[in-house]
């Protein structure tokens, strides 16, 4: 990260408060709009004022939850304890089952 933001000319001196108050002003846009969740602002505000995740993260989340994700999968209490192995599953079912809430599946026979 230190090297990206250095190529980036994010390293000066007083640039990263100018970003997270960019980022601030955006999780409040978005939760205004309605696109980001109001729990889903209140844990991003607290991700951006605890200081250890970095701006483009806090940024990545902001798009996570914007399309969908919970608190808890951006938090990353949502992790599967097993995944299961369809095989030959209709495209229907697959997504109904497993794109739109974010499941993990390994697929066999569908080519």
């Amino acid at each position: 990260v230190d090297e990206t933001n250095a190529r980036l000319g994010l390293a000066a001196a007083g640039v990263e408060p100018e970003l997270v108050d960019q980022c601030r002003q955006r999780i409040a846009a978005e939760a205004a709009s309605g696109a980001l969740p109001a729990r889903s602002a209140e844990f991003l505000e607290g991700v951006l004022a605890s200081g250890e995740s970095s701006v483009p993260s806090v940024l990545a989340l902001i798009k996570m939850a914007k399309l969908g994700m919970t608190v808890d999968t951006l938090r990353g209490d949502c992790v599967p304890t097993s995944v299961p192995i369809l095989h030959a599953p209709s495209p229907s079912s697959f997504f109904q089952e497993h794109v739109l809430p974010n499941r993990p599946a390994v697929l066999r026979g569908v080519l």
